[in-house]
């Protein structure tokens, strides 16, 4: 596989979990589908968190599931970043095997 333009050559993936996310919520709860699950304001906190954490890389690509928890993590992450953060894109292919019902 080749570099992308502007690279060296090496690839870094930094994967990321979502932020904490409340399964209990009334509205999860009504419609009895974890994956509704939004993050709460700890999981914004993390999100951010990490964020500010890659804040100086450089990044290529950034992905999510098509689950809103994940989708809003990564938004939050991007939103931190100093450098020209990529397009956000969901990848239904990193969906989860089994999710917790």
């Amino acid at each position: 596989m080749g570099a992308l333009p502007g690279t060296t050559g090496r690839r870094r993936l930094y994967p990321m979990r979502h932020g904490v996310v409340d399964y209990t919520s009334a509205e999860v709860r009504a419609a009895q589908d974890p994956s509704i699950a939004y993050l709460t304001e700890t999981g914004r906190d993390e999100a951010k968190a990490a964020g500010i954490a890659l804040s100086d890389f450089k990044l290529d690509l950034a992905f999510h599931t098509c689950l809103r928890r994940t989708e809003e993590t990564a938004q939050i992450v991007l939103a931190q970043h100093d450098l020209a953060a990529p397009q956000l894109e969901a990848e239904s292919r990193f969906q989860e095997l089994r999710s917790g019902q």
